[in-house]
């Protein structure tokens, strides 16, 4: 087999491939071994029947004629109840330019939060905390898009479904994972447009793709991509190779990024304190041997169908607070111990919700039944059952000697009445709404005070919940930022909105962004109800702790700078 090694520019061919075969073989490993212990702990599998719960779709898709599909889907309610308080607050963030020194930049700080609001990021924390409450987990996901802004580029921050996130099996958050992996199913095109290098090696997954059958009629045996082409016709992309037996042509792509310890080894001038080479006595520059990382951000392998499309240095900017930036950010809402997915609310009590969905049903049932009851007659009745409806006031005629009654079914007990209200109320109590959040008070209170205590006590877990977003925001915060830093190297113009009025941002690169530092204010992340805010903030304002201005602007009032 010696011979038969091709050297091509200085490059072992035969090499090559084998290595490209070992790193797909880890690649797809890790991938399998992930997505296993993710199916352990977080039952992904499941969701469609978990959404299925939330839409209030779980009964079957046929149903007998008396037994009626009643839903009462108070988990969607309280699902959204529980959204809508997370993502009222509106996160305040504090940029220092030296953390020895101290000293905010409120440009940068101004230019973060237009970023913030212009992306949609407490939109994408909403969906992301949507996904949580379903099933357990969301992420919240940003990268830089180099073709925005008529190609000036763009930090872009969306949401992720957390069933295309393979995190390292042995991480327990996402701070210390040693790598992480999303995958995506794309069109043989598209993957050939996104990797003109190596794309065209990538052959179709049976898995993902749709095959023509050749006894078909109409089957010429040319067809190639007839779902795709209207998308990415011939002609634009240059391809010019159908793939035979297709009509739609998927594959799964891995892109992992992964902590890398190797190192290389580069030579570099000597050069004196004022920057100037040091030369020898012959006046050539002297050089010094260096080891440094090869890969000091990371490393980024992307994969698709046994072909490896990319392999880098990660371009992400360095990370201060985590071992490595992958551009992912977890949401859970509850403490996940020793593991990483987390539980949400249809995970938890999705039975009970059905559980009382059935119940009512045969409540409703059973009143049908007891309005129709059983006619019961003899033999020599005389009636035509055929034309007979037993309808309300219908007037019959049965013969001399023979009866005709109504018999009713004995009803439900009232236990077996109230039994599905007493789950819904159960599961309410299970998931932290306590009767004073809908805004019952309990016996004896009348005081508005006592009142919003109550609510502000029965608000605990939501609370608990706000603090483990916090961190999910304080994280993404920073990987905003840092991206701005590392790929805002020329000066724009950022659109921005202070109060009411339009007031642009204008952006300075950042010379030295290991200097800055950033910082979430928790309060501003604190769940409140508004009845209290607005209360407290007429206390505050009365004692004179704050101007008119700032009591419009907290509760909400419109126009209230004009106003103010």
């Amino acid at each position: 087999m010696e011979d038969a090694r091709v050297e091509v520019g200085g490059t072992d061919v035969l090499d090559a491939k084998r290595r490209e075969e070992v790193l797909w073989s880890w690649l797809e490993n890790v991938a399998l071994e992930s997505a296993r212990v993710r199916e352990d702990h977080a039952q992904l599998s499941k969701y469609k029947d978990w959404l299925a719960t939330f839409y209030g779709e779980h009964w079957p898709a046929t149903m007998p004629s008396f037994r009626p599909p009643i839903v009462a889907n108070e988990l969607r309610t309280l699902v959204l109840a529980e959204a809508s308080d997370l993502s009222e607050a509106q996160p305040r963030i504090y940029i220092t330019r030296d953390p020895r020194k101290g000293g905010r930049d409120r440009d940068a700080e101004r230019a973060l939060h237009a970023i913030w609001r212009r992306n949609g990021v407490d939109m994408a924390f909403t969906y992301a905390s949507l996904w949580a409450l379903i099933a357990g987990t969301g992420f919240v996901e940003t990268w830089w898009d180099v073709d925005a802004c008529n190609g000036l580029g763009e930090i872009m921050v969306n949401v992720r479904d957390p069933r295309t996130v393979l995190p390292d099996p042995d991480a327990k958050d996402d701070k210390e994972w040693s790598y992480r992996i999303l995958e995506s199913v794309l069109p043989i095109f598209e993957i050939k447009r996104l990797f003109p290098v190596s794309g065209w090696r990538v052959k179709p997954e049976d898995r993902f793709s749709v095959r023509d059958n050749p006894s078909s009629a109409g089957y010429t045996g040319t067809a190639s991509h007839q779902f795709a082409s209207p998308l990415y016709p011939v002609a634009s992309t240059g391809i010019e190779d159908p793939i035979l037996g297709y009509k739609a042509t998927n594959a799964r792509v891995l892109d992992a990024i992964l902590i890398d310890p190797s190192t290389e080894t580069t030579f570099e001038e000597l050069r004196s304190v004022d920057g100037s080479p040091l030369l020898d006595e012959k006046g050539n520059p002297q050089m010094k041997q260096r080891s440094k990382k090869k890969y000091p951000h990371g490393r980024r392998i992307v994969g698709c169908n046994g072909v490896i499309l990319y392999d880098v240095p990660s371009h992400n900017p360095p990370s201060y607070t985590t071992k490595l930036d992958t551009g992912i950010v977890r949401v859970v809402l509850e403490p996940t111990l020793d593991r990483f997915w987390g539980s949400g609310f249809i995970q938890q009590t999705s039975e009970l919700q059905m559980a009382a969905d059935k119940l009512l049903s045969s409540v409703v049932e059973n009143a049908i039944r007891l309005n129709n009851g059983m006619l019961v007659a003899t033999g020599n009745h005389g009636l035509d059952l055929e034309s007979f409806a037993s309808i309300p006031g219908q007037i019959v005629q049965l013969n001399v000697g023979s009866t005709l009654e109504v018999k009713y079914p004995p009803p439900m007990p009232p236990d077996m009445i109230q039994a599905p209200w007493r789950m819904l109320d159960l599961q309410r109590r299970i998931l932290g709404f306590q009767d004073a959040r809908a805004g019952m008070p309990s016996r004896g209170n009348v005081s508005a005070e006592l009142t919003e205590t109550e609510i502000s006590q029965g608000q605990s877990t939501t609370r608990l919940r706000a603090r483990m977003l916090y961190a999910a925001i304080q994280r993404l915060a920073e990987m905003v930022f840092a991206r701005m830093c590392y790929f805002y190297t020329t000066p724009r113009m950022i659109p921005a909105v202070e109060g009411e009025e339009f007031r642009p941002v204008t952006w300075t690169p950042v010379e030295n962004p290991e200097q800055y530092a950033l910082y979430v204010d928790p309060a501003s992340v604190n769940v409140m109800s508004r009845t209290l805010i607005k209360r407290l903030g007429t206390k505050l304002f009365e004692m004179r702790a704050i101007d008119r201005k700032a009591l419009l602007e907290h509760v909400g009032w419109p126009a209230w700078s004009e106003v103010a």
